[in-house]
């Protein structure tokens, strides 16, 4: 089932989620972290996915007692991974990855302690 349409989005730091912000701006700050690799149509892409509530459930993953969701654009060769809960209408992005399998993704970004830390392996069922 889908989850609500979130009308803000902030990304998640050591210290909690950081300022709330609009899909524009919080596409500016995803673009960035993953435009060195040339996949900013693919970031735009799952943040379309997940504004539009259209994020997937990741099974028994949650943070802070809020399940993991995840929205994703593009194949194994080049794609991008948001890994987020929902607190209300804020979405709160927690990790940033790609496809390493069809259901697993390796971490590119990901300041939070635990299983969405930055280069951890996230393997979701089939």
């Amino acid at each position: 089932m889908p989850h609500a349409k979130p009308t803000f989005c902030s990304l998640f730091g050591p210290s909690g989620p950081g300022l709330q912000r609009t899909q524009t701006g919080v596409t500016e700050l995803i673009v960035d972290i993953v435009d060195a690799a040339n996949r900013t149509a693919n970031a735009k892409q799952a943040l379309n996915q997940m504004f539009d509530g259209n994020g997937k459930a990741t099974g028994a993953y949650q943070y802070g007692g809020l399940p993991v969701w995840h929205a994703s654009s593009g194949n194994g060769q080049q794609s991008v991974c948001l890994f987020y809960t929902m607190n209300g209408f804020t979405a709160q992005v927690l990790a940033i990855g790609e496809h390493k399998t069809s259901t697993s993704y390796k971490l590119e970004w990901g300041p939070t302690p635990g299983a969405f830390s930055k280069n951890a392996t996230i393997q979701l069922a089939n």
